[in-house]
């Protein structure tokens, strides 16, 4: 596809002030809020995921190698959410990705469905300097909620979210306020 092709559907498909068009194509070095999926793979089997999701075979990682390498192309970002369709605490890598964004003084964010968020993990993401994190959780009624996340338990992620909350409330961090840069 040549350029002026890729630039025009670019176009059609985004609302992006033509500032961010250059002569010789899309300046995606401008962009200030990025998404990253961090995993494909995750932990539950939910009704509400991607079909096509739950039966690929190329269930991966991206590595902290290739993440500064991503990272690196965007040196105005100001945003960064680690989401899709994986659970991003199953990459061994979340943290040092979340602190290398952090050392670029970028806002960090992600949601997870809490059911790893043991204290060890808890430890973990407070230490990486994760700006928000966000809990999915689809029900307060554990029958609605456990047909709904398949392999999850309520009763797991309250108490995850629970011990959690405690914790970052006795290092004085519990705040997530999303931040226009």
């Amino acid at each position: 596809m040549t350029r002026n092709k890729i630039n025009s559907l670019l176009r059609k498909i985004t609302d992006v002030n033509d500032r961010f068009f250059l002569k010789n194509g899309f300046n995606f070095a401008r962009l200030e809020y990025l998404q990253i999926e961090p995993t494909i793979r995750c932990n539950l089997n939910c009704i509400i995921c991607d079909k096509e999701m739950k039966t690929r075979t190329d269930k991966r990682d991206i590595n902290f190698e290739e993440f500064k390498i991503i990272l690196d192309q965007f040196p105005l970002l100001r945003q960064l959410n680690f989401a899709g369709y994986g659970e991003p605490l199953l990459n061994v890598d979340i943290f040092k990705m979340v602190k290398h964004a952090k050392s670029k003084d970028v806002f960090t964010y992600f949601a997870t469905n809490a059911m790893l968020l043991n204290s060890n993990m808890a430890e973990k993401i407070i230490d990486s300097g994760l700006d928000c994190l966000i809990f999915s959780v689809d029900s307060g009624v554990s029958s609605t909620y456990n047909k709904i996340r398949i392999g999850a338990r309520l009763d797991v992620v309250r108490t995850n979210i629970k011990n959690f909350i405690e914790l970052a409330n006795n290092q004085d961090i519990l705040s997530c306020n999303f931040q226009q840069y």
